[in-house]
């Protein structure tokens, strides 16, 4: 059974930055699924370009 993300390689999504990681990175969710961007700051609005769509991670 494979499961879907519901983010995308590729996909141009615009994003809340809600935390950070322990390595500074900014975590937005999309319906609880994480995505991770260098140089992000929580409460920053972005428009990205998702890179990379693990079954866990963005």
């Amino acid at each position: 059974m494979k499961t879907t993300t519901p983010v995308n390689k590729n996909d141009i999504i615009e994003v809340l930055f809600e935390d950070l990681t322990h390595e500074g990175a900014g975590v937005a969710k999309v319906d609880g699924y994480p995505i991770f961007v260098q140089n992000a700051l929580p409460g920053e609005k972005a428009k990205i370009k998702v890179l990379k769509a693990n079954k866990g991670y963005g």
